[in-house]
């Protein structure tokens, strides 16, 4: 499922509340709470997309086109900023941009198998499509965290109830 199906979902979600009968919003957002997801409580899609466009703004906006920008938000689409240790979740698929590079690019990431603290640093272990392991320094990236099916579904019923 890719983010062009969820948007369509929920799309059709709002021209048809019949679609929400069986889920109370509410009690997917009481969920929420309880569940280790507070870092997207009261936001919307939008609200993300806004966090991680800033994100990338506040690192690189001098040296940054608005084509270039507009090129890694549309790669960032279903994502999250995490920011924070609290907020990345071990096994989520997760992609990141260099802070200290030349070129600002958007790596095609892997999956998240551990964090390590370190002298030098938090070290985030990361598997690739090759199998192969590598270790990235957290405080050296700016990184996204890919958002999982409920994550989605609580920001849904946000919008639903806050819309």
């Amino acid at each position: 499922m890719n983010s062009s199906n969820i948007e369509e979902i929920y799309h059709n979600a709002k021209k048809d509340p019949a679609l929400f009968s069986n889920l109370d919003p509410e009690d997917l957002l009481r969920e929420l709470a309880k569940d280790k997801h507070n870092y997207i409580e009261n936001k919307t899609n939008a609200l993300i997309m806004k966090e991680i466009k800033q994100s990338i703004v506040d690192e690189f906006g001098e040296e940054m086109s608005d084509k270039q920008l507009a090129a890694l938000m549309k790669n960032l689409i279903g994502y999250r900023l995490a920011d924070e240790l609290d907020t990345l979740h071990i096994g989520q698929y997760t992609r990141w941009i260099q802070k200290y590079q030349d070129v600002v690019k958007l790596t095609n990431g892997g999956i998240l198998l551990n964090t390590t603290f370190t002298s030098e640093g938090i070290n985030l272990t990361i598997k690739l499509w090759n199998n192969r392991l590598i270790q990235v320094r957290f405080d050296d990236c700016l990184v996204y965290q890919k958002l999982s099916f409920g994550e989605q579904l609580i920001l849904m019923a946000s919008e639903y109830v806050n819309g």
